[in-house]
């Protein structure tokens, strides 16, 4: 898993559980060195094709500044699938 993004495997685990119930949101860390990017975002794609349908971001903790931080994801994200939402958790700055 690169630096910076978790495996979500308990996401999984939940949501395997009850399909219908629970939706697969991969929280996401959109701050990340341009060397870095093509790993990163084939991680997402890769839980994108095992049925995660959305992303989260934190704005606090990865110190993202919206909206410059995330127009690389929002554009991946929609060249995946127009439907998939993007929920930005705003949070004060704390990392």
């Amino acid at each position: 898993m690169p630096k910076g993004q978790l495996d979500h495997q308990d996401v999984i685990n939940v949501s395997n559980k009850d399909p219908e119930r629970f939706y697969k949101f991969f929280w996401f860390n959109p701050k990340i060195k341009p060397e870095d990017e093509d790993s990163n975002y084939k991680v997402l794609e890769n839980h994108f094709d095992l049925g995660f349908c959305g992303v989260k971001i934190h704005s606090g903790i990865h110190l993202i500044k919206i909206p410059r931080d995330i127009i690389k994801l929002v554009r991946f994200m929609q060249d995946y699938d127009k439907k998939f939402p993007l929920f930005v958790h705003f949070t004060p700055k704390f990392s």
